[in-house]
Parts: C-alpha cells; structure tokens; sequence
C-alpha cells in the first residue's frame, strides 16, 4: 500500500476546511460575486437579476464584475449587525 506524502494530506484537509466556510455567510467580506450570493441565498442567477432589474437587490460593480455589498445581506436580514 501506498502512504499519501504529508504535504498533499495538509492541502486535502484544507479544501475540506475551505469547504464548510463557504456555507456560512462570513462577517468580514465587502460583498459576494452573483455566483456567491447565488449558492448563498439559494436563489437562481435569473431570480437574482430580476430583483436587480425591481430594484430589489442593489448591486455594485468592481471594475467589470458585479457584486453585492455587505450592506445588503443586513438590509435584507441575512447579517445581524
């Protein structure tokens, strides 16, 4: 059998680490990328344009990507300040 180098065991344990993160909403993030608040909220890309499109859910753009700010995750309760 076959021993796994320590070095590759350590990256494997952080992936799975990195994983659960993703889960929770983090307090100390500026705003999440679409596909983020997507996998976040558990909200579909084309439901989550639409509130854009009504006004609904603000976004913002960094440089050519759009975002949407810590300040709306508390404004719509998902953040307790």
């Amino acid at each position: 059998m076959a021993r796994t180098p320590r070095k590759q065991i350590t990256r494997r344990k952080k992936q799975r680490r990195s994983k659960k993160q993703r889960n929770a909403i983090d307090h100390r993030r500026l705003g999440w990328r679409i596909d983020e608040w997507v996998a976040q909220t558990g909200t579909s890309r084309p439901t989550v344009w639409r509130q854009v499109k009504r006004g609904d859910l603000r976004i913002v753009y960094v440089g050519p990507m759009p975002m949407v700010p810590y300040s709306e995750a508390v404004r719509l309760g998902f953040i307790h300040d």
